[in-house]
């Protein structure tokens, strides 16, 4: 036996938790534990969560809808997965997915994912970047904007596209 003490069991409901609107089109619920984490991620039709990465393996199980992914560096593996089935992402994996309909994923992460996981920093990202406001006025404004994912910007070859520095 450890001489560190046992946590208590937590109860969630989902219908309690905090929904956090990543983007017009994309929210979610998270639970996270000491080494793991839950979310529920809402995808309306048409939905993009931009291409990342990141340290955490990812199991996403697909509750309704159907989600199109796009895997690897150069995006050529496609997956769908309907509602019912269940792919697995390596860590480090890029990933890119679509939302082939309305769409409810539970993912989960081990390790648990930081606060302003690249997934989200990404959504929120794109949704901030792509209004006319904040292409015309630059990686500066798009950076105060951005500043709760704690993003490095700069400017990419494209004076209206940037990429981003996640940590």
């Amino acid at each position: 036996m450890s001489d560190t003490p046992i946590r208590p069991a937590t109860h969630y409901r989902w219908d309690d938790m905090p929904k956090d609107e990543l983007s017009n089109t994309i929210s979610r619920r998270l639970i996270t534990g000491d080494q793991m984490m839950l979310a529920h991620v809402y995808l309306k039709k048409g939905a993009i969560v931009p291409k990342h990465s990141h340290h955490n393996e990812q199991i996403t199980y697909i509750l309704e809808g159907a989600l199109r992914f796009h895997l690897g560096e150069d995006e050529s593996q496609e997956v769908i997965v309907r509602a019912g089935e269940v792919l697995t992402i390596p860590s480090h994996l890029p990933h890119k997915a679509e939302a082939l309909e309305d769409t409810l994923d539970v993912d989960v992460f081990s390790p648990r994912a930081r606060t302003g996981s690249t997934a989200a920093t990404a959504i929120c990202a794109s949704s901030c970047l792509t209004t006319k406001r904040f292409r015309k006025s630059g990686p500066k404004r798009a950076a105060g904007c951005l500043n709760r994912f704690h993003l490095s910007l700069r400017a990419s070859p494209s004076k209206d596209d940037f990429y981003f520095l996640l940590y």
